[in-house]
C-alpha cells in the first residue's frame, strides 16, 4: 500500500511559512493535467522519470523512499529462504524458485543503483542502503549475529556449520564485495552523519567480512604456523597488489575475477589518513573490525564522544576482537568441538 501513494509535492510547498507564501509557490509546482498520476512504485521501476519532475515533486525524498522501498521485497525473500532451506531441506523446486527470485531482485536493485549513478545522484546515504540490500540478498544478518555469539556458544557453532558451505560459494563472495561497498560509501558520509541506521549498516557489513575471513582462513593448511610478528595492517609490495581486489573501492576487472572464484586476494583500504601505505587482508579478521571502528571515529573528528549507538556498535566489535581463537581453530577437530566448551566465549557472548 505504501508503494502506491502519489509522489510528494515539492519541498518548499511543505515548508511555506504562511498561506500567502504557499499560494505563491503552488502554481509553479502544479503537475500538468495531461501527465498521468505517478506513484512511488513507478519510481522504483524507473527512477529516470524523476529527471523531468524537479519542479513538481520532492525529488530527494522520492530517491530515499524508493531506495528503502526495496527492503520489503528483500525481507520477504530472506524469510522464504530461511523457511525453505531450514533443516537441510533438499526441495529442488523451491530452491530453483528462490534462486530465480534472488537473481531477479538483485538485477532490479542493481539496476536502480546504476541509474542513480548515471544520473549523478551520488548521495552516499542512498548508496549505503542500496549496497546493504544487495549484501543482505546473499547472507542472513541473523546468521551473522549468531556466528558472532549473540545467542551463545552452541548457536555460534550451529551458525558456523551453516556458514561453512556458504563461505566457499559465489554467494559469500558477492556478500563481501557489497559489504565492502557499504564501507566505501559510509566513509564518504558528511561528518557526524554515520549514526543510527548507517552505523548499524557498517556494523553488519564489517561482520559479514569478518565472518568470511574467519571461515576461509580456517580452511587453509593449519600445519603452517602463523608468524608471531603479525601486524594488523600488513604491508604489501607492488607485485602482490596486482593480485588484489579492494572491496571498498571502485569496481575493477579484479572484482569479477574475485566473485567468479579465481585466485585473487580480497582486501580493504584503511580509513583515509590511517596506515595509508598498507592494506587490510582478510586473513586477519580482527583488523576488519578495527577498520570499521576507525571509520566511526573518523566520522566524528570534532566530538569527544560518539553517539551512544555508534559507541555501542564499536564496543561490540571490540569485544569480538577479544573472542578466543580456539573457537575457530576447533573447527578442524570435531572431537574437540563437541567436548570442549570455551568459558571465555560464554562470558563474552554478545547481548542485545
Amino acid at each position: 500500500m505504501e508503494l502506491t501513494i502519489s509522489l510528494p509535492a515539492a519541498q518548499n510547498i511543505f515548508l511555506a511559512g504562511s498561506a500567502e507564501e504557499w499560494k505563491s509557490y503552488f502554481p509553479q509546482h502544479q503537475v500538468p493535467l495531461a501527465r498521468p498520476s505517478l506513484q512511488l512504485i513507478d519510481v522504483m521501476h524507473d527512477i529516470t522519470i524523476l529527471e523531468s519532475l524537479h519542479s513538481e515533486v520532492d525529488v530527494n525524498l522520492c530517491y530515499m523512499a524508493a531506495t528503502h522501498g526495496f527492503w520489503c521485497q528483500v525481507w520477504s525473500f530472506r524469510e522464504s529462504w530461511r523457511f525453505h532451506t531450514m533443516r537441510g531441506s533438499k526441495d529442488l523446486a523451491h530452491r530453483l524458485w528462490l534462486v530465480t527470485q534472488q537473481r531477479e531482485l538483485y538485477h532490479q536493485v542493481k539496476g536502480f543503483e546504476e541509474n542513480l549513478l548515471s544520473m549523478q545522484v551520488c548521495r552516499p546515504e542512498l548508496l549505503v542502503v542500496v549496497e546493504l540490500l544487495l549484501m543482505v540478498l546473499h547472507v542472513s544478518p541473523d546468521e551473522l549475529q549468531r556466528f558472532a555469539g549473540k545467542n551463545g556458544e552452541a548457536a555460534a557453532l550451529q551458525a558456523s556449520d551453516s556458514l561453512e558451505e556458504w563461505s566457499s560459494s559465489e554467494q559469500a563472495r558477492k556478500t563481501v564485495w557489497h559489504a565492502g561497498q557499504v564501507l566505501r560509501w559510509a566513509a564518504l558520509l558528511p561528518h557526524s552523519d554515520l549514526r543510527d541506521f548507517y552505523a548499524i549498516a557498517v556494523y553488519f557489513a564489517s561482520l559479514a567480512i569478518w565472518a568470511f575471513g574467519h571461515l576461509t582462513t580456517s580452511k587453509k593448511n593449519t600445519d603452517v604456523p602463523k608468524s608471531q610478528d603479525h601486524t594488523p595492517f600488513p604491508q604489501l609490495n607492488a607485485g602482490c597488489k596486482e593480485n588484489l581486489v579492494l572491496l571498498n573501492s571502485e569496481e575493477s576487472s579484479g572484482t569479477c575475477s574475485f566473485i567468479a572464484g579465481r585466485p585473487i586476494t580480497p582486501c580493504l583500504a584503511p580509513v583515509a589518513g590511517i596506515h595509508i601505505d598498507s592494506f587490510i587482508t582478510l586473513d586477519d579478521p580482527n583488523s576488519i573490525l578495527q577498520m570499521a571502528r576507525d571509520l566511526y571515529r573518523a566520522n566524528f573528528p570534532f566530538e569527544e564522544r560518539m553517539p551512544p549507538l555508534v559507541e555501542n556498535m564499536g564496543n561490540l566489535m571490540r569485544d569480538l576482537c577479544n573472542t578466543s581463537e580456539s573457537r575457530f581453530s576447533r573447527r578442524a577437530s570435531p572431537i574437540g568441538r563437541d567436548t570442549e566448551i570455551d568459558d571465555g566465549i560464554k562470558e563474552r557472548s554478545l547481548s542485545y
